[in-house]
């Protein structure tokens, strides 16, 4: 047997996000989210959505609660400073 080393590049695969970092990048939208719509990009039940919410904020990360829009009762979610 002969040890030889592999002339094969190595190929690295891209780190698939995760759902805390997919829920971050969703709640940076200007006019925020509401739970059933996240629930439904995250393919999660809507009390996991919540219950990650805050982990969120138990984490220091900010997230604010805005008033719901015309028409409609669901408030929306969305992190501190996300441009408006």
């Amino acid at each position: 047997m002969t040890n030889r080393k592999s002339t094969r590049a190595v190929q690295r695969t891209k780190a698939k996000a995760s759902k805390a970092d997919q829920l971050k990048s969703l709640l940076t939208k200007p006019d925020g989210m509401t739970v059933e719509a996240l629930s439904t990009k995250l393919s999660w039940q809507t009390h996991t959505t919540r219950a990650a919410l805050t982990r969120l904020k138990q984490a220091g990360v900010g997230v604010e609660k805005l008033d719901p829009s015309e028409g409609s009762r669901q408030s929306r979610y969305r992190i501190v400073g996300a441009k408006k």
